[in-house]
């Protein structure tokens, strides 16, 4: 349908409107299906589910995933946060309640991402976080936090067990602009911070590997810049030979639950959409607080002191914010094509590696003798290989036209709202998806059709 031309609107008779209602037709059954997907993993039965489109010919199994998680105010009373990633290995983490050890059973291999910030013009690494994997593919996420050593000096980084000799080897992305010098430090316990290996220089977006040895029985690892004259952020990624992180409740987020690819050989994957409804579950005398919820980048911190400012500075699509009676959801899709496409389970976690992924906190609830609670609900549909006979093998449909504009309709659809189970929550979200697909006049007179559809699909599963 091409777009027509900008200007005031005509009255249409009778005849011009019924053929303008015809044009509009339906969108097919089966995009209808793919959208309700997209935005509503948790809506379906789990049996319906259809094969998304790729660019090219793959056999998979599509299923819906779902996990509960309880959550009270007597067990966390500061409040508590949850981020969910678009991870086949891992997709679920929610606040420690008690100190983690990674590995759990003691010292061993060990990985960590993650991300270093120094938050003001010239400062040294001050803040970060890291997503620590042990051999067996657990994971937890674990906050930077400042360690002092023997001689009064403080730096910003993880804790370990104590355990022997251990190499590290270490990959840093610069992604601030003014060069600087960058050091790794370890230390035992009672002792001061030594260097790793000798400082070096971070040019402007530079990458550096950092290969050395931790101090024999080292009890923590640490990062420093010097001669940074912006704010100082990189990411990193590291692995020992031989090490255990130690994280402590405030610091840390535990999996919510265990994963699903190990255990049954996946070796082909996607993530088509993942949600997470956070529902308040509290008595009406204790079920006082806030929410906020998003999709958020990447490198948003999610340990961070000013995670509320920084989800309001979100475009607004892309975050809720509201009294925590009302409970939340917000949902995630890929945002390109690289992120959609199925691939090798490791190169479909690099892919992801920069994408967005789904964060929730409650804060100020409960207090005295009074309980609050949530129950947190976590779906996501995946699509996956694996030679497991038990699971079907289907071929993936080819990508149209059709789908790439639903595709880009549904990346323009809010993220996150209140819990549409709420009165009205539903017809608010509608109206704002309406809102903000109908914005671009030329968009959406050209594209009508479809948008008309997505929501009416929207507004039936309301219903």
């Amino acid at each position: 349908m091409n777009a027509k031309a900008k200007g005031p609107k005509v009255p249409q008779n009778s005849s011009a409107k019924a053929k303008k209602s015809k044009q509009r037709s339906r969108l097919s059954p089966y995009l209808e299906k793919i959208g309700q997907q997209f935005l509503l993993p948790g809506s379906g039965s789990g049996t319906d589910l259809e094969v998304s489109p790729a660019s090219y010919p793959q056999q998979v199994c599509v299923r819906h995933l779902h996990k509960e998680v309880d959550v009270t105010s007597v067990e966390l009373p500061d409040g508590f946060s949850v981020v969910m990633r678009p991870d086949l290995l891992a997709p679920g983490f929610i606040t420690s309640q008690v100190a983690l050890f990674i590995p759990g059973a003691g010292s061993g291999p060990l990985e960590a991402q993650g991300q270093l910030i120094g938050l003001s013009n010239g400062s040294n690494i001050n803040e970060g976080f890291g997503r620590f994997t042990d051999n067996t593919d657990t994971q937890v996420l674990g906050e930077l936090v400042p360690i002092t050593d023997s001689v009064g000096t403080t730096y910003y980084g993880f804790v370990l067990t104590p355990s022997g000799a251990c190499t590290l080897a270490l990959d840093v992305i610069k992604r601030s602009l003014s060069p600087c010098i960058f050091s790794v430090y370890s230390k035992i316990a009672g002792g001061p911070w030594t260097l790793v290996n000798p400082a070096v220089g971070l040019p402007q977006h530079n990458v550096v590997n950092l290969d050395g040895a931790l101090l024999a029985n080292a009890n923590a690892i640490a990062f420093a810049v010097t001669g940074q004259s912006d704010e100082f952020s990189a990411k990193f990624s590291m692995a020992f030979t031989n090490a255990q992180a130690v994280i402590q409740a405030v610091n840390g987020f535990a999996p919510s639950f265990d994963t699903f690819i190990i255990d049954n050989g996946i070796t082909v994957g996607r993530v088509i959409s993942m949600s997470m409804l956070a529902q308040n579950t509290s008595p009406d005398i204790a079920n006082g607080g806030n929410i906020n919820a998003g999709r958020v980048p990447y490198d948003f911190h999610p340990f961070g002191d000013d995670t509320v400012d920084e989800l309001s500075g979100l475009p607004t699509n892309r975050r809720y914010q509201g009294r925590a009676a009302m409970g939340g959801y917000v949902n995630w899709m890929p945002s390109q094509y690289d992120e959609f496409e199925p691939d090798f389970i490791g190169e479909k976690a690099n892919a992801l590696a920069s994408a967005e992924y789904l964060y929730l906190e409650v804060d100020g609830w409960g207090g005295g003798a009074l309980t609050s609670s949530f129950k947190i609900h976590f779906d996501w549909i995946v699509e996956f290989y694996t030679p497991n006979q038990i699971f079907e093998k289907v071929l993936t449909p080819p990508r149209t036209p059709d789908f790439d504009m639903l595709f880009h309709t549904l990346l323009l659809m809010p993220a996150a709202t209140c819990n549409p189970s709420h009165e009205d929550g539903w017809t608010d979200y509608l109206k704002k998806a309406g809102r903000l697909v109908k914005k671009g006049y030329e968009f959406y007179d050209e594209h009508a059709a479809l948008i008309d559809s997505v929501l009416l699909t929207l507004a039936e599963l309301a219903l």
